[in-house]
């Protein structure tokens, strides 16, 4: 993962904008160290069958709630290229619904042929709705707390 800045779900636009464009310049800076890096060996690479051992880099969307400086976000991002592309900065003070509505329009905009990635979600029922608007991919520590703990996840009753 680059590095980003998360503005809060609430960031004003302009705010949330200098975040984007923080994250969008931190980006391409991650982009051509980690390919240096890659190229001098000094990330290790291991091969096995079907495998060629180089690690991934994902780009990180950001933009707040904003649609528009998501869409930025993501076409920036898209053309340093990244192995993958996470939608970055949810669940961060917004309402669920509009988490919901910013992930159901970006997710069908991110390129079919690289892995979409979630940030900060990890409920079974989070998931399934994810994996529904077309993520495939998860990055979150609620599962390991909830193992830590030994809480199973289990649906409110009524």
């Amino acid at each position: 993962m680059v590095f980003d800045e998360c503005a809060p779900g609430k960031a004003r636009h302009e705010d949330a904008q200098k975040s984007m464009e923080l994250t969008a310049r931190w980006a391409r800076r991650s982009r051509e160290r980690f390919d240096s890096l890659q190229r001098s060996r000094l990330i290790p690479t291991e091969s096995c069958e079907g495998l060629s051992g180089a690690q991934a880099l994902f780009g990180i969307v950001q933009g707040a709630a904003h649609l528009d400086l998501r869409g930025e976000s993501l076409e920036r991002t898209q053309q340093i290229g990244f192995d993958g592309y996470a939608i970055g900065g949810l669940s961060v003070g917004e309402e669920k619904g509009v988490m919901w509505h910013v992930v159901g329009e970006l997710a069908p905009l991110m390129p079919a042929d690289r892995r979409a990635l979630f940030n900060g979600r990890g409920t079974p029922e989070d998931l399934l709705e994810a994996v529904a608007l077309g993520v495939d991919m998860f990055d979150c520590v609620l599962p390991r707390a909830m193992v830590g703990t030994a809480r199973p996840s289990r649906r409110e009753e009524s």
